[in-house]
């Protein structure tokens, strides 16, 4: 099988938490202290900001020109073009933020509640309180409801009006959402090592018990026929086609060293996934061409730069080039032909 040349290596002097997509074939990356900046290929790493509120979670909007970043004290709009602070609202924990699909509006979980704000800043709907501090949103394909997960289930809230959030329960504490591209289903990982499956329209709600750690990401493929998630020195993939994965056994994606640290479904190629673990290993499934609960070989193999944790991977657009950025702050590009 051939190795796979980089195009870029460099080694930020950050230690990223996460990564985002923003103008042409550069990334926005967030670091732990709030810090903000900017790769691409050509240019390399630029520091963009420094933001007082922290850095726990980052998404840029689709036009690639204003970045929303989640902190532990607070959330702020930064503008990526004119480098300038949009607005900013300190005091509270802020642990996701997430845009709608047009980019006009951004939902935030701001402690207990969820706010949503213009491009410009201005907050134009409160929800909540919630029963804890809310640990992730996801705006749901209708772009009229969001998912938040706070301890003690889902609840799906409307952006549009006041009506009373339609609850999803389970007793536990989740730590992170995927909604099905059909807007079918809403998956929680979650603290006692679980994956919680809701059907959107009616009261089902399935249990994948059995994972040795948290379950800290879970992820729909472009289809929605696939979800993958960690939680294992596996990472395991989930059969969602027809009425869902009751009875299904899940393919195996084997030998993560400390398990699957970065997850990435291909933007067009469904069942294609990039796997990042925390040896510093990257490869690519196809995870149609496996056997349910028997280990499969990777489609391919990326050469690794670093032996650190792999914390993020980006596909770009058109699903040609790969992203890959270490704890240690090495990042650089792979061609994918």
């Amino acid at each position: 099988m051939e190795t796979l040349e980089a195009t870029e290596l460099e080694k930020m002097p950050v230690s990223p938490v996460t990564m985002s997509h923003a103008k042409g074939d550069s990334a926005v990356i967030l670091d732990a202290d709030g810090g903000l900046g900017s790769w691409s290929p050509s240019i390399g790493y630029l520091k963009i900001a420094d933001l007082d509120s922290g850095g726990t979670d980052l998404s840029v909007n689709p036009s690639g020109t204003v970045a929303a970043v989640a902190g532990s004290d607070g959330f702020v709009l930064y503008d990526l073009v004119n480098e300038e602070l949009i607005t900013e609202h300190r005091g509270q924990w802020s642990s996701s933020v997430a845009w709608n699909k047009d980019g006009s509006i951004v939902a935030v979980a701001f402690g207990k509640k969820v706010k949503l704000y213009t491009i410009d800043g201005t907050c134009i709907r409160t929800a909540g309180d919630f029963a804890s501090t809310v640990m992730d949103l996801s705006w749901l394909p209708d772009q009229e409801n969001i998912a938040v997960a706070s301890f003690g289930g889902v609840s799906i809230m409307s952006t549009v009006n006041d009506v009373e959030p339609m609850q999803k329960e389970f007793v536990g504490s989740l730590l992170c959402l995927a909604v099905s591209p059909a807007a079918d289903w809403i998956v929680s990982g979650n603290q006692d090592c679980s994956l919680q499956v809701f059907k959107i329209k009616d009261s089902t709600r399935l249990e994948m018990q059995g994972f040795p750690r948290k379950v800290t990401d879970a992820q729909f493929d472009s289809s929605g026929l696939w979800l993958a998630n960690n939680g294992a020195d596996e990472v395991t993939v989930w059969d969602f086609k027809g009425k869902g994965p009751k009875g299904r056994a899940p393919r195996i994606l084997p030998k993560h060293v400390y398990g699957g640290t970065a997850l990435a479904w291909h933007p067009t190629k469904a069942g294609v996934i990039a796997t990042g673990d925390g040896a510093g290993l990257v490869r690519i499934w196809d995870v149609a061409k496996g056997v349910p609960e028997k280990p499969m070989p990777p489609m391919k193999r990326i050469k690794s730069y670093s032996s650190s944790e792999v914390r993020f991977i980006l596909w770009d657009s058109t699903g040609n080039n790969l992203v890959v950025c270490h704890a240690d702050g090495v990042i650089y590009q792979e061609s994918i032909v």
